[in-house]
């Protein structure tokens, strides 16, 4: 079981390692592109997406060591609905032509929230990228935010009433099976073949 987990990590690991990457080598050929169309107001916005996503990556070595606790977490405080709009707009472009990103704000002027901000991106960042997956790069992608008075319960505690924030996105890709339902939470499942 132990070589089981480990073996789940690090493929986990290497799939995310892979769509940060695949984003910047498509951020840079793009960029390459551009350049020499002499559109350079195009190329220096794929650069900046291609370091963003550079940046990305180095916070997931970051979470590597604080999973190994080598490196603490940095909660902060955050209004959760700028950070969910600035990696829309980091993703939007690599999502493909033929996705259209749906980004739907707060119904309220704020909604703050505590966490570690690089994990909080990279999760969105995955999302969208199983999603463009699920969709074959075609269909609809749709982001909310809002404020709701009570967290569901979830594996291991019960749901419970406060002030939350919920985050929610949704695909127009082909779902996952109904039997395979109860994986969705463990650490690294995935249907997608190997390779």
């Amino acid at each position: 079981q132990k070589m089981e987990a480990i073996g789940q990590l690090t493929g986990g690991i290497a799939h995310d390692f892979n769509n940060l990457l695949g984003g910047i080598l498509a951020a840079l050929e793009m960029a390459e592109q551009r350049q020499s169309e002499h559109r350079l107001a195009d190329s220096q916005r794929l650069l900046t997406t291609a370091r963003h996503n550079t940046e990305r990556a180095a916070t997931l070595v970051q979470r590597l060591l604080a999973f190994a606790r080598q490196q603490p977490l940095s909660p902060e405080v955050f209004d959760v609905c700028l950070q969910v709009q600035g990696v829309v707009e980091l993703f939007r472009p690599l999502m493909g032509a033929q996705v259209i990103v749906d980004f739907q704000l707060c119904s309220q002027s704020s909604c703050f929230a505590r966490a570690d901000i690089s994990q909080f991106e990279t999760a969105l960042v995955n999302l969208a990228v199983n999603a463009r997956d699920a969709m074959n790069a075609k269909g609809r992608l749709t982001l909310k935010v809002h404020a709701v008075d009570s967290a569901p319960a979830g594996a291991g505690h019960d749901g419970r009433p406060g002030d939350f924030i919920a985050i929610s996105m949704a695909d127009t890709g082909c779902g996952i099976a109904h039997d395979k339902l109860e994986t969705i939470f463990e650490p690294f499942y995935t249907t997608k073949e190997v390779g």
